[in-house]
């Protein structure tokens, strides 16, 4: 097998890890099987319980979605920091959580009648799936040198938007039951690759001993302040803040996209809103992934990370000018291709940012864990954000409140001093 050192982050000896040239097809084949899976379940459980109880019904199962896959990555990313096993770290963890997440869909199928059963089902789902993807972000510091780490997180970037294309189409081609089986059963396969074609280095001895005995003589408000402790770090807190801002100004612009096409842009005479979706779709996640490739790709080049997440969060907040001044559709697909520019290159960049800036070798996945909360917080939040600022102004002033947070993502990546 192809292999390559990698040097241990804690002691810069080299580590014996799977050949790059094997590690990031399967890395990307890895996130193309969840985001699937996220995708794919999501349009199903959300036709199901539409048609069940109505978009009210639909908020509150995807409200309670989002609090379980903010749960799912910091707990599985710290468990797996502290697991001993011949079979590494995070193998165990790939498989476990895949084949959980394989087994959460069992709830899905049989299309069940109860909007709670769908809840529930598609809750323990979003939990494992989640976590499978946290398990997927901390490979890359585990096993990639530090100057390759742009080009690992565009591939996992460009395996996010491929996978958000081909979920849809899964959930439309197959009947629910068998696309729910489908979409898990790729995790699995992504799970099997990994795990049978990559090795999964054992951290130093010193890195996989867990403080038991102290963390059990703490009480549980200093355990939970032990479990944040990396916000504590300068640089670490501000990629946090950065992201949280990055991703608030995402969702409160896609949250609403079904309503801007119908109630706000003109469109062509006759195109119905769903196709409009499905364009604006297209357009934004295939810039998305070329924008991802090429830009970790050239930020590895330059060395650089901060000029790439400042103008990328620039340009995706600056982008929604145009519909502030038009209602334009074809000037709206074009602020299409520039938000799969930006946030192509934001996911590829700001991903490799947060694995430099890892303090402890023996939490990155605890510590992952927390930066993927910067992400599934906003998510939670964005809906009812954005739903006020259009009961107070419409739609322009989403899209300027939307840009001014765009704008104070590319202002928080200033700050930060260890990576350039």
């Amino acid at each position: 097998m192809d292999t390559q050192a990698v040097r241990s982050p804690s002691t810069g000896r080299p580590k014996r890890s799977g050949g790059l040239a094997l590690l990031f097809p399967l890395l990307f084949l890895g996130n193309v099987a969840v985001y699937e899976f996220l995708t794919g379940t999501g349009t199903l459980a959300a036709f199901e319980v539409g048609q069940l109880g109505g978009p009210g019904a639909w908020g509150v199962v995807a409200t309670f979605a989002g609090l379980s896959a903010a749960l799912g990555p910091p707990v599985s990313g710290a468990l797996s920091d502290r697991t001993r096993s011949r079979f590494g770290r995070r193998n165990p963890w790939l498989l476990g959580t895949s084949l959980a997440t394989l087994i959460s869909v069992l709830l899905l199928t049989g299309a069940p009648t109860s909007v709670v059963l769908i809840g529930i089902g598609y809750c323990v789902a979003q939990t494992f799936a989640y976590g499978f993807h946290a398990i997927l972000t901390v490979i890359v510091p585990d096993r990639v040198p530090r100057e390759k780490r742009g080009t690992a997180s565009a591939v996992s970037a460009a395996g996010l938007a491929v996978g958000t294309v081909a979920g849809t189409q899964v959930a439309a081609a197959l009947s629910s039951s068998s696309a729910y089986l489908t979409l898990g059963a790729a995790v699995v396969v992504g799970a099997v690759l990994l795990v049978a074609f990559t090795r999964d280095p054992r951290p130093e001895p010193r890195l996989a001993e867990a403080p038991a005995v102290t963390a059990a003589a703490r009480g549980p408000v200093r355990r939970a302040a032990g479990f944040f402790s990396a916000l504590a770090e300068h640089d670490f807190r501000w990629v946090f803040v950065g992201r949280t801002l990055m991703s608030l100004c995402y969702f409160m612009v896609t949250a609403f996209i079904v309503f801007v096409l119908s109630d706000y842009i003109v469109l062509p005479a006759g195109m119905p809103v769903l196709s409009a979706v499905a364009a604006v779709t297209l357009i934004d996640t295939g810039a998305a992934a070329l924008a991802a490739l090429a830009g970790g790709w050239l930020s590895d080049r330059l060395q650089r990370c901060k000029v790439f997440v400042f103008a990328s969060s620039a340009l995706f907040g600056l982008s929604l000018l145009i519909p502030v001044l038009t209602r334009s559709w074809h000037l709206y697909l074009v602020t299409a291709l520039l938000h799969g520019i930006a946030y192509g290159t934001y996911l590829a960049v700001d991903t490799s940012l947060a694995t430099l800036v890892l303090a402890k070798a023996r939490d990155f996945g605890r510590d992952l864990g927390i930066i993927n909360l910067a992400q599934a917080i906003p998510q939670i939040a964005a809906p009812a954000v954005a739903a006020g600022i259009v009961a107070l102004g419409g739609y322009r002033l989403l899209f300027g409140a939307a840009i001014a947070v765009g704008l104070l993502a590319a202002a928080s990546v200033l700050p930060i001093r260890s990576v350039r």
